[in-house]
Order: structure tokens, then C-alpha cells, then sequence
């Protein structure tokens, strides 16, 4: 993990009147090596993987802190929380996901994509899709389909 990506958690925390507790630094070193938005079950797999101890209800409660002082965003979805590190403040504005209604899995869309392409909605959306595969059904902030592993 690196030294300066755990320094800026850091001082987000202290800015908020929290310490950088081991298990905090636990959570955090899980969620900055993840490109899945793992869930707070897939977090404590991942600790427990490495032998690190961690129970769930620290999970839990690190990963609502996270959320409340602006380091992590939650991702609400029919089945369970899934959770992301927020790179930096421009990251908050805009943010869209594709989501998989079958396998579960979440694709962060770029935003140069969406900036490359003025279009309406609708077709932004569709294209979107497209690009990463997905046979678009809706969209409310995240766009659902389903993925090209699960067709």
C-alpha cells in the first residue's frame, strides 16, 4: 500500500477528529487495492485472507465513518452495500456506474466517455452500454443491464 495514499486518509480523519486506527488502515488498504466495490462481507474475506483479524461490526461501523467524513461512497444496490475510495474531491460532482442485474458486478463509467459524446440521455446511455458491454434495461444514477460475461 502506498505511504501517501494512506497519509491523505489520514489527515481526513484527524481533519474530522478521528485517528488512523489499525483497523481503519485495515479497511482502507482493502478498498485502495479494490477494483470490484467490494462489499463489507468481501472486505473482512480479503483481511481474513491475509490473516488479518477484523470483525464485522468494525467493518461495518469503519466503512459508515469512511462514509460520513467523505472517504468512501456506498454504492446501495436491491442486495447489499458495496463501497468505493473517493481519489479526490472532482471524483463527488459526477460518478455513474453500469450495474450487472445477474452476476452483481459494477463498472465505473469514465467521465471522458460521457464528455466525449453530447448527446441525450437516452443515446448516452445506450452507447455507454454498449461500449462496455451491456444490454442496457434502465438507468437511475447507476445504468442496470446486464453484462457480457452473464448474456
Amino acid at each position: 500500500m502506498d505511504r501517501d495514499m494512506v497519509l491523505s486518509p489520514a489527515v481526513t480523519l484527524h481533519e474530522a477528529g478521528y485517528k488512523l486506527t489499525d483497523q481503519r488502515r485495515r479497511v482502507l488498504g482493502v478498498l485502495m487495492d479494490s477494483h470490484d466495490h467490494p462489499t463489507a462481507e468481501d472486505i473482512y474475506t480479503r483481511l481474513r485472507s491475509r490473516d488479518e483479524r477484523v470483525c464485522m461490526g468494525t467493518i461495518y461501523r469503519t466503512v459508515e465513518l469512511l462514509e460520513k467524513i467523505g472517504l468512501v461512497r456506498k454504492i446501495d444496490l436491491a442486495d447489499r452495500n458495496r463501497y468505493e475510495l473517493i481519489g479526490n474531491n472532482s471524483d463527488m460532482k459526477h460518478h455513474y456506474h453500469l450495474v450487472c442485474e445477474k452476476c452483481g458486478r459494477i463498472v465505473d463509467i469514465s467521465q471522458d466517455i460521457l464528455e466525449a459524446r453530447a448527446k441525450s440521455v437516452e443515446e448516452l446511455v445506450t452507447e455507454v452500454g454498449e461500449i462496455h458491454g451491456f444490454r442496457v434495461s434502465g438507468h437511475h444514477f447507476r445504468i442496470f443491464g446486464t453484462c457480457r460475461n452473464c448474456r
